[in-house]
Parts: structure tokens; sequence; C-alpha cells
């Protein structure tokens, strides 16, 4: 029929309302369902004719069924369904942890302070063993409080697994039904001349709406309304008609957990990393950022218990006087150190390469992962890096043979046998089960160690304001324990002044002997509280024990001498090394200079001068025996470092010196005092003693049958002697006058003579002498008829002739004085002017001290001394421990000669010391650098899940609320509205019902034409 006729009008009027009722009721019938897109006909006019009156139209033509969508805000929906999915899956995990970790009946902190509480009472009653059950049920119900949440983040992480099961199954489902939209798509689009399939494209849409529930997924179109979608970092899931599959895999270096692969053409791609938004990407945020820090956070909680408790236990005494062992297990069994290693699963080193890992000091530890990497090239260089953040905590090259400790905050690990590779990779997990690792180790209460192993005590003669606070063990594994039930050696501490002190050993209390090394002339500051023990683990004691070093000579000298008499040291050259402990590079101090005769105490001051060294010095001689005529013309005499130790024209003085009267007058003369130099006496040794390292000058003068044995720190020995007596002041001519000398003849001869502190006097000879003798008796006459008192210069002729004039009195006192002599009395007898004194003679020895060097850990030193034993130091001194494994605190302001002495506590089983030491840790912040609190830190990561998790429930709130708006403005678009299709229904009936009028019309017509030519 003719396009233009009116059937043929009323014929295209009915088809177009015919397709809108049809797509009309299409719509109504998909009001339910879910991804519909409200379908729409388009409709245009047929081409008009042109006729004589002009162009008349044809009527109407159906151009398409098109879907009512907005791209953009499909997209919005898509991206806020990932969004809200990702939220909500977080807020629903993290609110499980939180109600975990907060809950009064299965958090940690009620149990932490019920155990706490329970050692408060075991203090206060440390005999009771009831009370001592008590501290054992509380710690067992604490363990199983950390077991409890431990099991339970397992059990929460083994949940997640399975559910990244069913979600990657899911995905690939998503993907695979995607694939084959677009395949059917494109084979619709074909077939209907590129028309849409709008049903199909609804139905791929809501897939892609499903995808995006589970993670967030990037939609590109492409030709014949096919799409592909990609995931993560660019993963292609779907391209065109080929989708790739998501599985979950074990744990690459984790086989506690599920990881996600890409699975394109058979080869995995690990992408958990990778893959964020959706329900997937709410776990694994989850994962990474809560659970696994809740995890790490518990572990480090229990091993800081764990560890402190057990290094504080075993340093007491329980009921039997026994060191207290393990409280809880070892947080270094070996079981414990493997567990916290796990190899990736692509590593080439094989099975046979083992690590451990061992936790050194808790207090380092953080709450985080880590991952040792052998990056190459070599098998060598390590990086090892923080799980959470990235960042390198270590890195450097091991060397070849095994095994290798790589250490960092807090832990070491040890590569123990085979070979890694390059492209190695190690998960290195410290903390992560610390909470299930925790576990009661103690089997009866009598186990207990509640005592402190050592005690101190003030000697009740001391008479400065000086006392113990406090006694402790360090580490009972050091040589000061290895005999049971003793203290090795008991040690007694002797102030030599109120800033100064010795620590000797007090084996024998009535003569108490250096330690091994010395321990001497420390330092101590009055009026707070010292440490008066070593404390530095490394630290080694180096002491001078070269062949000169405090020894005596073979032989006293007779002074007064030309030359002083010194210590005998030599030249010697000193040279302190450092090797560092990270680096290992050596490296020296310039040499230090002892020059000839120079003191322990400016040596000592030189060496202190040098980093990483301290050095004390203490010179001591020992004198016994001692031996004084009673009748004599010379009285006993000893002079220590030229100051006078006796005065024997005092009334006090006993006839014999003896040591307790000597040592009394050195200690009582502030001059001694000023000097440091301090003397001790058992009744028949007096021992002096510089405490600086002075040397020690000892001279005597007396009678030759006057002396004592004088004995150095090594047990050489001296016999010293008096001397013998004093010198008169002499002066002497020298010209040979034996024949005489006629003094009538030229003159005048005259001379002035001066003795001590009386006038001068001219003396002039005028007589004709025939004979020395005659001369000297001449001059005798002059000086006696003289002021000066008679007899007081004696004048003689010695075997040369020579005339010389000479004091009565001996000694330094005597001062003798010859001037103004005149030409003739030069001429005749050789007198020039001149001066005299008399001297003091005795017998003089000086020794010297001892250098102690304290060396820092890496410090170590050596001499250039080329004799067998050196001189001061030997070539290469042995350098010994200080750290005696145990401290005592003194506070307050001891005078000299006070004592402390320390002892095992042998007998302490009331003694709450320990307990109270454990019960310290409640308080004490040991966790996190120093910086919290074991109850702060638990306290910080619930602190910290809680806020996250109200963070949480404000985001997915909100981010449903946008998804709704979304929602809603896509039902806007898209969605049926049925009261709209009504109202189209009777428009199209209506419409329709017209279009048929049209061609029944058109019809009557016809009839009418066709009825004419009948």
């Amino acid at each position: 029929m003719p396009s233009g006729s009116l059937l043929g009008i009323g014929v295209s009027g009915l088809l177009a309302s015919q397709a809108k009722l049809r797509t009309t009721g299409h719509n109504v019938s998909n009001t339910d369902t879910p991804g519909y897109s409200r379908q729409d006909v388009s409709i245009s006019t047929q081409t008009p004719q042109f006729s004589g009156a002009g162009y008349q139209g044809t009527g109407v033509k159906v151009d398409t069924v098109r879907r009512v969508v907005d791209d953009y805000v499909v997209n919005q929906l898509r991206l806020d369904t990932s969004v809200f999915n990702e939220l909500d899956s977080y807020l629903t995990n993290i609110s499980q942890v939180d109600s975990l970790l907060a809950d009064a009946s299965t958090g940690l902190a009620p149990g932490i302070q019920s155990f706490f509480a329970s050692l408060h009472a075991g203090a206060d009653d440390p005999t009771s063993v009831p009370v001592r059950q008590l501290v054992i049920s509380q710690a067992e119900g604490l363990t199983d409080r950390f077991s409890t949440i431990q099991g339970r983040l397992e059990q929460h992480n083994d949940t997640i697994n399975q559910q990244l099961d069913t979600m990657a199954a899911e995905v690939t489902s998503l993907a695979s039904g995607i694939a084959e939209m677009n395949k059917n798509i494109a084979f619709a689009t074909s077939r209907g001349n590129d028309d849409a399939p709008n049903d199909l494209l609804d139905a791929r849409d809501e897939l892609l709406r499903k995808l995006s529930e589970l993670v967030s997924v990037n939609v590109i179109q492409k030709d014949q309304n096919a799409v592909d979608v990609f995931v993560g970092n660019g993963q292609a899931l779907v391209i065109g008609q080929r989708a790739n599959e998501l599985h979950s895999v074990s744990g690459q270096t984790d086989p506690y957990r599920k990881d996600l692969a890409f699975v394109t053409h058979n080869v995995e791609q690990n992408v958990t990393n990778a893959l964020s938004g959706g329900k997937l990407g709410g776990l694994l945020d989850f994962r990474t950022n809560v659970l696994d820090k809740a995890m790490n956070s518990v572990g480090r909680v229990g091993l800081t218990l764990a560890a402190n408790i057990n290094e504080r236990h075993k340093l007491g005494l329980d009921l039997n006087g026994n060191f207290g062992g393990l409280f809880f297990s070892d947080v270094n069994s070996r079981e414990n150190m493997l567990a916290r290693v796990e190899a990736d699963t692509d590593n080439d080193s094989g099975n046979e390469t083992r690590l451990a890992v061992a936790i050194d000091d808790t207090n380092l530890l953080t709450d985080t992962d880590y991952y040792l990497d052998f990056p190459g090239p070599g098998s060598e260089r390590y990086v090892l890096t923080r799980r959470d953040t990235g960042a390198v905590v270590d890195k450097g090259v091991i060397p070849s043979v095994l095994p290798v400790d790589i250490s960092a905050d807090g832990f070491t690990v040890t590569i123990e046998t085979g070979q890694v590779m390059p492209g190695d990779r190690f998960l290195i997990q410290p903390t992560r089960f610390g909470g299930r690792q925790i576990v009661v180790d103690m089997e009866r209460p009598e186990q207990i160690a509640f005592s402190s192993a050592i005690t101190g005590e003030a000697s009740l003669g001391n008479e400065g304001t000086g006392k113990v606070v406090n006694t402790e063990a360090l580490d009972v594994t050091t040589g000061s324990f290895d005999v049971p039930g003793t203290l090795n050696p008991p040690v007694v501490i002797r102030f030599t002044s109120a800033t100064t002190y010795d620590i000797l050993d007090n084996s024998n209390p009535s003569q108490p002997v250096d330690m091994v090394p010395p321990m001497r002339n420390l330092k101590f500051t009055p009026g707070i509280r010292n440490a008066m023990l070593p404390d530095s683990l490394g630290q080694t004691s180096v002491q001078s024990k070269g062949a000169l070093a405090g020894r005596l000579p073979d032989q006293y000298a007779l002074t007064p001498a030309e030359a002083p008499v010194t210590n005998g040291y030599v030249n010697e050259t000193l040279t302190i090394s450092h090797i560092d402990p990270v680096t290992g590079i050596l490296s020296r101090a310039p040499g230090i200079e002892v020059t000839e005769g120079e003191s322990a105490e400016l040596i000592a001051q030189e060496l202190k001068a040098t980093h990483g060294v301290y050095a004390s010095a203490q010179t001591r001689v020992f004198l016994t025996d001692f031996v004084n005529q009673e009748e004599g013309s010379l009285p006993m005499q000893l002079a220590l470092n030229g100051i006078a130790i006796n005065n024997p024209a005092s009334l006090d003085e006993p006839s014999l010196l003896n040591p307790n009267y000597l040592a009394d007058t050195i200690n009582a003369n502030p001059l001694f005092e000023a000097e440091g130099i301090y003397a001790y006496s058992d009744g028949d040794t007096l021992t002096i003693e510089s405490i600086t390292g002075k040397d020690i000058n000892i001279s005597l003068q007396g009678d030759t049958r006057d002396g004592f044995v004088m004995t150095d720190i090594h047990g050489n020995s001296l016999q010293m002697e008096g001397a013998g007596g004093n010198t008169p002041a002499v002066l002497t001519g020298t010209l040979d006058r034996s024949a005489g000398f006629n003094f009538t003849l030229g003159g005048p001869y005259t001379m002035t003579v001066a003795l001590n502190n009386l006038p001068d006097q001219t003396i002039t000879l005028d007589t004709n002498e025939v004979t020395g003798s005659a001369i000297a008796q001449a001059l005798q006459d002059e000086l006696d008829a003289s002021l000066i008192p008679r007899g007081d210069i004696v004048v003689s002729m010695n075997r040369d002739g020579q005339i010389y004039l000479e004091t009565r009195g001996r000694g330094e006192d005597q001062q003798l004085v010859i001037k103004d002599v005149s030409p003739a009395m030069n001429f005749a007898l050789g007198f020039e002017p001149a001066s005299a004194a008399g001297a003091e003679v005795r017998h003089e020895v000086t020794v010297g001290g001892i250098v102690s060097v304290v060396l820092e850990e890496g410090y170590s030193l050596s001499s250039n001394a080329t004799a067998v034993d050196g001189n001061l130091f030997e070539a290469t001194p042995e350098a010994l421990p200080t750290y005696l494994g145990y401290q005592i605190t003194i506070d307050g302001s001891p005078e000299a000669g006070d004592k402390f002495t320390v002892e095992y506590n042998g007998t302490g089983v009331s003694d709450n010391r320990n307990a109270l030491s454990m019960i310290g840790l409640e308080t004490q912040k040991i966790v996190d650098q120093g910086t919290v609190t074991m109850m702060d830190s638990y306290g910080r990561m619930v602190e910290f899940v809680g806020a996250s998790t109200s963070q949480a429930q404000i985001n997915q709130e909100a981010s449903e609320s946008l998804m709704q708006q979304s929602q809603s403005k896509r039902d806007g678009i898209s969605g049926v509205n049925l009261d709209e299709e009504a109202a189209d229904l009777i428009k199209y009936e209506l419409a329709y019902n017209a279009s048929a009028q049209v061609i029944s019309i058109a019809r009557s017509l016809f009839d009418t034409l066709i009825n004419t030519f009948r």
C-alpha cells in the first residue's frame, strides 16, 4: 500500500502505538527486576511526499527502543557501592575485635592487674605458701587470657581466609558472567544492526554492580557495546569475551594468611596488596591495619611480661634458698625462635636454610612484622625492612661463615645453616605469636623467688651518714654466684675519703685484699644515691703489671744526693685502640707518652682524657719489724714525701716506733690528708697508701741500728737502716799551708765569718806561724775571742795541708758563711766568699704507684714496652671483666674509714625485695623504647581499635548515605514509575484506537470507492 495513503498512515500509527504499548508493558513487568532500566520507544516522522499542493505527511516510524540511563550515575553508584561495602566489611570485623579487647571478661587489663595484686600480697607475706599459690593461680588466669585473645584473633584470621576463598570464587564467577554477557551483547548487536540489546546491557550492569560490592572496578566501554573490566593496579579481570580468574592462595611468606592471586593463562600474579574497595578491600585493610597490629601488640605485651618477670625471678631466691628459675616459659625456647620465621614460597635456598629469631630486648620491640630480603647481586647483601611502613631498619653484608646474626629493634635473626640465595625473602614475626607463647612454668609455690640473692649492711663503727638503700642481683650466671650458697667473693666497700672508696675481697674479714681485677680509688658523690659497683657488661680493666710497676728498688739511696730519688719508671708509650661494634673499623687515639719518673697519678690523668677510658692510680707500701735502739746519738726520724711523720722531741712519742702510733700520726696530719695519703695498721704492719697514685717517698734518719722492713705490693722487701748521723757545715781553704805562713808581712789578712744567726765577726791574722797547725790554732784563737761562742766553730788542717772551718753542730740548721775576704788572706789561705750548711743524712726510697684502667666495650690498651715484663704496663696487658653481676646502692655522706659489706642472702626467707622488684614492672616504662608501661601499651592498642571502630561507624554510615543517594538518583532516571507507566498505557491505548479508526475510515472510503464502480 502506498506509504502516503491514509491507510498507510493509519497502519504506521497503529504499529508505533503498538510498540509503545509493548514497551510500556515490558517496563511494568520488570518493575522489580534488579538492575532493570526503564525503556522508551523512539519514533520519528516518515518522509513526506510531494504533491501539487506541497509535501504531505506519510505517517510515523519506530526508530529504536532505548534504555533510559545516565552512564555517569551508573558509574557513581558502582563506586559508592564499592566504598560502602569496603567500609561495612571493615566495620563488621573491627567491631568484633573491639568487643574482644575491651570486654572485662576477655581483655588483658583485669588479668594483669590481678596478677600484680597477687604479687603485692606475696610481698606482704613472703613466707605464706597459700599466698604464693594465689600468685601461681593468678598467673595461670592471666596466661589463659593471653591464650584466649590470641586464639580468638587467630580464629578471626582463619575466618578471613575462608571469606577470601568465597569472595575470590565470587569474583571469578562474576567475571565469567560479564565475559559471557559481552559475547551475547556483541552477537545481539551485530544481528540488530547495531541496536543495543537493552535487557542484556541491564543484566551486565547488574553483574558489574555485584562485582563492585566485592572489589573496586574500572569499566571501559568498547565496540559493539562490550566492556573491559580492570581491578587493582590495572589488572584486566575481563577483556572482551575473555575472563581471567582471582584465586585465594596460601600466603607467599605467611602460611597462616591467604593471599589473592590473579590468574592469566595459568600464570599466578599476587595482587593482595594491589586490590582495594569492596568487601575484599575492607577485609584486607582490616587484616593489615587492625588484626596484625592487634596480634603483634598482644604478643608484645605477653613477651614483655614473660621476659621481664623471668629475668627478675631468676635473680631471686625461693623458700629453699635456691635461685628462681623460669616463672613463665622461656620466650627464646627453640620452638619459639623457629616459629618467628617463615620463608617465602619462591625462595631458591630450599628447606636446608634455617633461620631463628631470638628476643633480645622487649623494650625495643615494635608491633609490626619485618621482611628480610637478599636482593643480590650475590647472597651476601641483606636488607631488613618493616612490613607496615617499608622503612629499612638494617642492611649490610653477611660473612660467608655461619652462623650469622642480624640484630635490630630488640631481636636478632640468626642464619644458622644452609645458603641464602639472591632474591630470597623471609618473613620475620618477633611478636605475632607472643600471646600463645606465654605459659606458667612454676610447679610449686615454694619455687617462687621473692627474696634478693644478696644483702648489704653498714659497719657498726661507721662515723658517716652513709646507708645501704638497695642491693640487687643483676646476673646470677657470673662467677660471683658460681659457688652455691655463697657470694664469690664476699665484698667490703671501704671509703678512703669522703669522695673515694675501694672495693675489696672480704673472704678474710680481718685482712681484705684486692679484687681481681683491683677496684680502687673509685669516685663517690656525697648526698645522692650512688651505684657502687661496675654495671657495664662489656667493660674491662687493665692493670699496670710491668716489671717496674709499684716495685721497690734493690737498694735505698743516701741523701743528700746530687740527683733526686725517683720511682725508676722509664719512658713508655701507651696506645688506646677502639673497634666500632657496628662497622668493625679499628681506630687508635694519639699515643700517651709516659716520661721517665712520671707518677702514676699523672699517667692516670692523661689516660682519663681519652674517650672510652677511665683510669685511677694508687700507691701502697708496707712497713714492719721496726727497730729503734734505745741508746744512741741520733733519734729515729721518719719522713713521708718530705714531711716528718714523727717528732722525737715529743713527750708522747714511744721509745720504740710502732705501726699503730705511726698510722695515727699520719692520719692526724692535715698535710697528708690534703695529698690523699692515708695509713692503716693491724698492729704488726703499717700500710701507707696514696689513693691518687702519688709516688711514696720514705726517708729514714737515725743510727745505723735503727730501721724497719719495707715491702711493696708484689712482696719484694728491703731492709731500711739509719744513715748514722748528720753532717756539719764546712768551709775549706784551697792552699797547702802545712809549712806555715808569715802574716806579719803584707796584709792586712782579714775576713768576715758568720755562724747561723749570730752577728758577723771580722777575723784578723798578724803573726808569723811556722806550721800549718799553728795557723789553725791562731785562727781558732781569733774565733774564740769573737762573739761567736767558744768552740761552735772548729778550725783544723786536713791531710792536704788545707785549713778548714767546721761547725760543732750538725744538721741542716747549721749555716756557716765567709765573706769580705781580703786579697792577702785569700793569697795566704785560699779562702773565698762562700757559704755552707750542715745536712740531715738519711736513707731514702721512692716507690711508684700502679694504674688501673677501665675500658668501655670495644676499647683496648697496648704499650711499646720492649722488656720481657714491660715497664709500667706489659706490651699486651690482660683485660679482665669488671662486671660482678650484682649492685649495691649507697646514699648519704660516708666518711673515710667507713665500711659496707655485701654478702649472700642465705637466710633471707622473709626478704621480699625480689618480689618488690617484680612488682615494680607494673609501673615501669618497659615497652616501646621505655615510653609506656605494659598496661599503657595494651591500653593504647585498645584505644586505637576503639577509636578506629568509632571512625569506621561514622564512615560506614556516611558511605551508606552516599550510596543510597546514588541509588535514588539512578532510580529516578532509570527506574520504573508505575503511575507514569499506567498513564502511558492509557495514552498509547488511545493513540492505538485512533490509528485503528484512521484505518477504519480509510477502509470505508476504499469500500465507497469500490462500490461506485459496481
